[in-house]
């Protein structure tokens, strides 16, 4: 007998529609068939309505523990991604303490892992100085790693030496790292410039950070990701230029 059988709903896939039965035995679907009269625990009739496969989140700041940016918990956070769908969260090393040493990993989530409610992975911090730790992270199951080119608040920025030694290391190990893309000293010389104006509302904030700032650290991190032959992703993407940067580095 299955546990649970969810019933004539229209089954949506990455290529069609069907309408069938789904089948679920130990939390896991075991079959999707046509057929309606095989026993099951737990019926749920879905007649007019779509079934989907879950979503996953792939970078979520859930910020639990919580530290200098405080959002929600994992608790409020998985709850709300359970009720969009969403069945797997990857969550940001951006907590107090940054999770750039295998304590911090497994404290994390040990604190965050029994208030989830769907599944989650983690990303770990890449910082200067941390490659021993990356491996240990790795070893604690570490989905992939973030690392800054600007500053950050609460991730070290890697410089292009540490950049690329972090990139020929991951390469290797095939595990991506997801990149926030702006320069660094443009942003420090326009902010400090901004500062010195007294434009200091959140409306000057853009001008602190143009699409030129942008654009360059992409082609940079581009370049070295073609050369290494790491597994990068560019996060936070917002000028299409940069997007064509990266289909041709691709």
């Amino acid at each position: 007998m299955y546990d649970l059988c969810i019933k004539k709903g229209t089954i949506v896939n990455a290529d069609r529609k069907v309408k069938a039965n789904v089948y679920i035995k130990n939390g896991r679907i075991d079959a999707i068939t046509a057929e309606e009269d095989i026993p099951a625990a737990r019926v749920i009739n879905a007649e007019g309505r779509l079934v989907l496969p879950g979503f996953v989140d792939p970078h979520t700041h859930l910020n639990d523990p919580p530290g200098g940016d405080v959002s929600e918990t994992f608790l409020t956070g998985t709850r709300s991604a359970a009720a969009g769908g969403v069945t797997t969260c990857i969550e940001m090393p951006l907590t107090t303490p940054v999770v750039s040493t295998a304590k911090a990993f497994i404290d994390k989530r040990a604190i965050c892992g029994p208030k989830a409610v769907v599944d989650f992975a983690m990303f770990g911090a890449c910082v200067p100085g941390n490659q021993d730790e990356i491996q240990k992270m790795l070893a604690h199951g570490a989905v992939a790693f973030k690392a800054f080119t600007p500053f950050s608040i609460e991730i070290p920025r890697l410089d292009d030496a540490s950049m690329l030694k972090a990139m020929e290391s991951l390469g290797r190990e095939q595990v991506t790292l997801s990149i926030h893309c702006e320069n660094a000293d443009m942003i420090t010389s326009l902010t400090e410039e901004l500062q010195a104006q007294g434009r200091v509302k959140p409306g000057d904030y853009q001008d602190a950070h143009p699409l030129i700032s942008e654009l360059e650290a992409v082609q940079r991190v581009a370049l070295m990701a073609y050369k290494t032959g790491a597994r990068v992703h560019v996060v936070h993407c917002s000028c299409p230029e940069a997007v064509d940067v990266v289909s041709y580095y691709r």
